[in-house]
């Protein structure tokens, strides 16, 4: 089974093997053009601790930690990465950058250049209080600018939020500490008015009813009381978080490692060339699958194993390809070399006519050349018998001189050409017949 899968492997890809082969010289050409057209860009970032709490805000109740099952680095990056998406950010992060003065361009390139700064710099936890943000560019000064920005900006972003906050919760309480020092006020009044009014006697004690009276606008007056006292104390802890919100925020959102500037860039040439290697590979992947598919996809009989396996049956004669193979260029080569031969035998025969018939089998030619003499010497290829044109030993050296000599060397020669040419011609018909 191993044996017949194998040769059967084998014979679909030399049947078609430059088709199969075709892949690899595509995927070795997306393999150079991606080494050549591939971007170095340059990688920047710095590392931020970020705590839920920090010392002043735990002496002073500046900030309440609200409970989460997220760390605070997981908070903090998704905050970078949502402030990302909006223009405002963004824009602010591109005024301590170099692209500021490409802003005045059209409305389109400026959406062009938001789109690339939000693509170019991400933020992303390595613990449960460190996250790291960077940014990845072709030059690297803007590389570092942006890392530096998107800090800095994030960090200027909470400190504006705890002021706003801050200072919202300050105009609140203010307000509702008149309110409270109003009800308060009345509160002390009606119970002056009625004590007043109602002055304690002489002799004896108040009524029931009186007392009961004095209670509940006492009552009022301490629930006023408190009230008030409790706005004045927000009130005080609002001024509070306005002042030192800074102070909290630098507390909490602590620089470990500053950003620098990158000196090389984030994929070296070696790396690139690893990657443009795994088109070569991909490619000769291909290759292997498009044999094993054109494989599996044949159901012709290739050897007489396949019909022993596939039919069940015994394999009683085969018929064996007589085609003489040659490889391409040996095939160019005895072209060659037989037009040569073809045209040294035509310039010594040229003084007498001859009729040339070609005969062509499977990749040969071969040249037959009958002469016509004044005894019509009939070719072999029609009677089926090998007849010499001319004998060479029925030309005699004529007597008269040299001249005669070459005369008969040459017609000697002729003949002896002659006489090869008709045999080659004959055992090809034999064959052909």
């Amino acid at each position: 089974m191993i044996r017949l899968a194998l040769l059967r492997f084998f014979e679909t890809y030399f049947r078609h093997r430059w088709l199969y082969l075709l892949p690899i010289p595509i995927m070795v050409a997306a393999g150079v053009f991606y080494f050549i057209t591939v971007e170095r860009l340059y990688l920047s970032g710095g590392v931020l601790y970020v705590q839920s709490d920090s010392f002043l805000g735990t002496l002073t109740s500046v900030r309440d930690a609200p409970f989460s099952y997220l760390t605070p680095a997981q908070l903090a990056s998704g905050e970078i990465q949502d402030l990302l998406l909006t223009d405002a950010f963004v824009r602010s992060m591109i005024e301590e950058t170099d692209i500021e003065a490409e802003m005045s361009a059209a409305p389109a390139d400026v959406g062009e250049i938001l789109k690339e700064v939000r693509e170019a710099v991400w933020a992303q936890p390595i613990g449960n209080n460190e996250v790291t943000v960077r940014a990845s560019h072709e030059n690297p000064v803007l590389s570092y600018q942006l890392s530096t920005a998107a800090i800095n900006k994030y960090i200027q972003w909470k400190i504006n939020l705890d002021r706003v906050q801050s200072g919202t919760a300050e105009e609140f309480f203010q307000e509702l500490t008149t309110e409270y020092e109003i009800e308060l006020e009345q509160a002390r009044d009606d119970l002056r008015e009625y004590l007043t009014t109602h002055p304690e006697p002489v002799r004896g004690s108040r009524s029931q009813l009186e007392q009961l009276e004095i209670n509940r606008l006492e009552a009022l007056l301490q629930m006023a009381g408190t009230r008030y006292t409790r706005a004045l104390e927000k009130d005080e802890n609002a001024r509070l978080a306005t002042s030192q919100a800074e102070a909290d925020v630098r507390q909490t959102y602590f620089l470990v490692d500053a950003p620098i500037m990158p000196i090389q860039p984030e994929t070296s040439r070696r790396q690139i060339a690893t990657s443009a290697a795994i088109f070569v590979v991909a490619g000769i992947v291909l290759t292997f699958l498009g044999v094993v598919v054109g494989t599996l996809l044949d159901r012709s009989f290739r050897f007489p194993i396949d019909v022993h396996h596939g039919l069940g049956l015994p394999v009683l004669a085969g018929v064996p390809d007589a085609r003489p193979k040659h490889r391409f260029w040996q095939i160019g080569q005895k072209n060659a070399s037989q037009a040569a031969e073809r045209g040294e035998a035509l310039e010594e025969t040229s003084e007498e006519p001859t009729e040339t018939q070609v005969i062509e089998t499977g990749e040969e030619e071969i040249a037959e050349e009958a002469t016509e003499d004044d005894d019509s010497i009939s070719s072999p290829a029609k009677t089926g018998e090998e007849k010499p044109l001319v004998e060479a030993s029925a030309y005699a050296p004529p007597a008269d001189g040299s001249d005669g000599q070459a005369a008969y060397k040459v017609e000697k020669e002729n003949g002896a050409k002659r006489k090869q040419v008709t045999q080659s011609v004959g055992e090809t018909a034999e064959e052909n017949e």
